[in-house]
């Protein structure tokens, strides 16, 4: 998985990769303890889903189907989405 550890405040961020699973992620949490964790839709989703909530940390999903994640008018410009 990738993941960006960012801070809503000063905008700072840092991007990390490690292997997906329930040890990896638990011990990210534990270590992070964001105020909320955004995750994509996907198969790994639901599992995902539930180890966050049971850290009782704040759960957004993001689909990137959905029209507000692609392009305008088909041509890719600099966009920020802010969730």
């Amino acid at each position: 998985m990738v993941g960006c550890i960012c801070d809503t405040e000063s905008h700072e961020h840092r991007f990390d990769k490690a292997l997906l699973d329930k040890g990896t992620l638990q011990g990210i949490l534990r270590s992070e303890r964001p105020d909320r964790v955004v995750i994509e839709v996907g198969s790994s989703a639901g599992w995902v889903g539930q180890v966050v909530r049971q850290a009782g940390m704040a759960l957004q999903v993001a689909n990137p189907n959905h029209e507000a994640w692609r392009w305008p008018n088909g041509s890719p410009r600099a966009t920020v989405w802010t969730l």
